[in-house]
């Protein structure tokens, strides 16, 4: 057999598969059941829909934590300026007492160094005349308009840096100011602040955790049933969703599939027993034409009569009859009644057997095969091996069927991330690109005369096949020709 490889620029590359990086081969019906500290590191928690649900929840949670520690906060800073205000008044409500009662003498008394006045405490006070010069007091500010403000502590020359309100007042002709440092407000934001955000990056690592807790409770059963369905859709619809009993909308949701799936069976079963039951009532009056056809055929062979008709109606009752085999075995294929007897296969192997039986075939057929992959190696997917063969041989005797002589059959396989795969491609007149997927319907011919042997059936069953084994057929431009690349997935269900 020839392992020459052609112009790189026949065969195309073959394109990147959507798999992970670390994909590996399962066996049918396994799954990964994470523990909580291996999904919190893991992939699958950012792909779980109740991971983001929580994060959803704890964003909205915190936002309102936010806006409402901001308005506690706002409403406790004015209280406390409040409370400072009140005291300002009643305190330049004393001054002005004292001041009516002793003057401007008294006033300057309170002034005094030893003196231990409230007036002095927590920021003292400064009294100047109706003409702008100091009096008597401990601050040192510019006192303009009457009322209440807030400044800084450093702008008065006072050691507290922080904010301090002021009060400015009339006493006769003199105007006083009367300070009060806001020392236990700032104080307050300061640990306000610290404290929020503590809080804020506790609440928020708490939601974390708590929605990938929710995220890990809800991951095994989604497991679980993305299993199942993806088992209905390879064929097998006796499988059924699990119910915790737990009455959740999960168990309302398995429940409603699972009876959308004994109704489906149901209608399935019956329609394919049907056709099974019709298959096989025509299959036996069909096999007892031919034998009757053969039998006149022979009869009219010994008196030496050749009559080509006869000829004719025992093609086409071997031609029913092929086809009547072809549309059973696919429907044994599509009701998974094999899969049960999986083993790993090596389908380097596999294809490399059908390459070489079928190469005098194709040469005797008028073209050439040439082989593109390394035969020794080895890539095992669960599967049928008898299947398998029949995939690789239908394609081949699609090459020699359609093709004119002188056309070259490519043959590769290999693995990408794990994923196995192998091509049947030629260089001939290829099939237009609005026709490929027409291929897998059954009857289907390229040609609407019909003069090619053949039942039309031989893509429907490798459709068939490889949905039975998870595996993808892609057709291609082989520029020329065509391309048909079968790609197994690293995990097929039973």
């Amino acid at each position: 057999m020839s392992e020459s490889k052609p112009n790189s620029a026949v065969i195309p590359t073959l394109p990147a598969p959507a798999l992970d990086e670390n994909s590996g081969l399962r066996q049918p019906g396994e799954f990964h059941t994470f523990s909580f500290s291996e999904l919190l590191f893991s992939k699958e928690l950012y792909r779980s829909s109740a991971f983001r649900l929580g994060l959803a929840i704890s964003a909205i949670y915190l936002f309102c934590f936010s806006i409402a520690w901001g308005l506690s906060y706002q409403f406790l800073q004015d209280g406390i300026v409040s409370r400072v205000d009140d005291t300002l008044n009643h305190r330049y409500i004393n001054m002005l007492n004292i001041y009516e009662a002793g003057g401007e003498n008294a006033i300057v008394g309170l002034a005094h160094p030893g003196r231990m006045s409230p007036f002095v405490l927590n920021g003292g006070f400064q009294l100047r005349d109706g003409e702008g010069e100091d009096i008597a007091g401990t601050l040192n500010i510019d006192v303009k308009e009457p009322g209440l403000s807030t400044v800084k502590g450093s702008d008065m020359n006072l050691p507290y840096e922080g904010s301090v309100r002021i009060i400015v007042g009339l006493l006769g002709v003199n105007t006083i100011a009367i300070a009060h440092n806001l020392e236990n407000a700032d104080n307050i934001r300061v640990d306000a602040t610290r404290s929020f955000i503590k809080l804020f990056l506790f609440s928020m690592g708490l939601g974390l955790l708590g929605s990938a807790y929710a995220a890990w409770r809800t991951h095994g059963r989604i497991d679980r049933i993305t299993l199942v369905m993806r088992s209905v859709a390879a064929g097998n619809l006796a499988r059924r969703l699990p119910i915790n009993d737990s009455g959740d909308d999960i168990d309302e949701f398995s429940i409603r599939v699972n009876d959308a799936l004994d109704r489906l069976q149901q209608n399935v079963d019956g329609l394919r027993q049907m056709s099974s039951d019709m298959a096989h009532e025509l299959k036996t009056p069909l096999n007892r034409l031919y034998i009757q056809l053969e039998g006149a055929s022979t009869k009219l062979y010994e008196q030496g009569i050749e009559i080509e008709e006869v000829h004719k109606a025992m093609d086409e009752a071997e031609y029913i009859n092929s086809t009547f085999q072809a549309i059973l075995r696919i429907a044994q294929i599509e009701a998974g009644a094999r899969k049960s007897a999986f083993k790993p296969v090596n389908i380097i192997e596999v294809v490399s057997t059908v390459a070489e039986v079928y190469e005098p075939v194709v040469e005797e057929a008028g073209k050439h095969i040439q082989v593109l992959f390394d035969p020794t190696e080895i890539q095992h997917v669960m599967g049928d091996r008898e299947l398998l063969m029949q995939i690789v041989v239908n394609l081949i005797e699609n090459a020699i069927r359609h093709c004119p002589d002188g056309t070259t059959v490519f043959i590769d396989a290999g693995e990408y991330h794990g994923e196995p795969w192998f091509r049947v491609a030629d260089n001939g007149p290829g099939v237009p690109e609005e026709l490929r997927e027409k291929l897998f319907q059954r009857m289907f011919r390229l040609e609407a005369s019909r003069t090619t042997p053949g039942t039309g059936l031989g893509m429907t069953l490798v459709k068939a096949v490889a949905d039975l084994h998870c595996a993808s057929v892609t057709l291609d431009d082989n520029n020329p020709g065509l391309s048909i690349t079968v790609k197994f997935e690293t995990e097929c269900p039973v």
